[in-house]
């Protein structure tokens, strides 16, 4: 029997349990006020929580496609990734696809999801074949998802010569300890790059940024956009290549505060589109976990 096993940052199915998701994600040492803050934020979007909302949006367009049962397993609420892979032997999978909905890999990220889902197999279910779909960044189809929405941005945008922006989320660590990570990042942006219909200048930056007492990678976006400002440029595009499913982080990090950054100083300022439950992104992903069908 096959299964796909979806990793998930987290689900928020009800405002009420922020707090416990804040208590694992600061293992317990959450910041004073901090729960306070995110529940007013979370009331003033109005919504769902975005992340949980598409991800179970594309987890049953997954299942609908291929015929095989799709699970989420989380690394900061419930179902955690042992909850999944509790049910997952239960059912007698036999045959796991890893699948992450982001497409760059890190320590942190992809990594430390499928060291978890292989230490569970390794200790209570060894006849289980786990096969990792992820390190889709290189891919042609995927990358033409964002050359379509980058010149929908671009089309839109009133000045004829924005500067491009990319964004991810921070990681820990100096930029020799995340090597790998970068490597990626460069080589989408470049990609995306190359495949538009003229040439734009670009830059990377990085968003969400721990405590200033350890390393983080940057430029900070809101730092970039600051120099940005001081040269002069008077417009942005500002598009997420880690995030590629919109989350209350990257809507609050890009389209507020480097949106305000930016408005402020009078520079014209759009967002690429995130892919969410597209269809685009769904049949790409169907056809991804079918080339890996044995």
């Amino acid at each position: 029997m096959k299964g796909i096993l979806l990793f998930s940052y987290s689900l928020v199915r009800k405002r009420k349990a922020l707090p416990l998701f804040y208590e694992h994600l600061f293992h317990g040492k959450v910041p004073p006020g901090y729960i306070e803050k995110k529940k007013l934020e979370y009331a003033a979007f109005g919504l769902t929580d975005s992340l949980t909302h598409y991800t179970q949006s594309i987890a049953r367009s997954l299942e609908a496609a291929t015929g095989i049962r799709v699970y989420i397993g989380c690394k900061h609420t419930s179902p955690f990734v042992e909850d999944a892979m509790e049910q997952i032997i239960q059912d007698g999978v036999t045959e796991l696809y890893m699948l992450a909905l982001t497409p760059l890999i890190s320590k942190t990220g992809t990594i430390s999801y499928e060291q978890k889902v292989q230490r569970i197999i390794h200790q209570q279910a060894p006849h289980i074949r786990a096969i990792s779909l992820n390190g889709y960044s290189t891919e042609e189809r995927f990358i033409s998802l964002f050359v379509q929405r980058m010149e929908e941005a671009l089309n839109y945008i009133e000045h004829p010569q924005p500067k491009i922006l990319f964004t991810a989320h921070s990681l820990p660590g100096t930029e020799q300890t995340n090597r790998d990570f970068i490597a990626q990042y460069e080589q989408l942006a470049n990609a995306i790059i190359n495949r538009l219909s003229k040439n734009y200048a670009y830059r990377l930056a990085y968003r969400s940024a721990g405590p200033d007492t350890q390393k983080w990678l940057r430029p900070d976006i809101v730092a970039v956009l600051e120099e940005e400002h001081r040269q002069r440029t008077e417009a942005v595009v500002v598009c997420e290549l880690l995030s590629i499913v919109e989350n209350m982080e990257v809507l609050s990090e890009i389209g507020q505060q480097a949106k305000q950054e930016a408005l402020t100083k009078e520079m014209e300022f759009i967002q690429v589109r995130y892919l969410n439950d597209s269809f685009e992104f769904v049949q790409f992903l169907r056809a991804h976990i079918e080339g890996f069908l044995v």
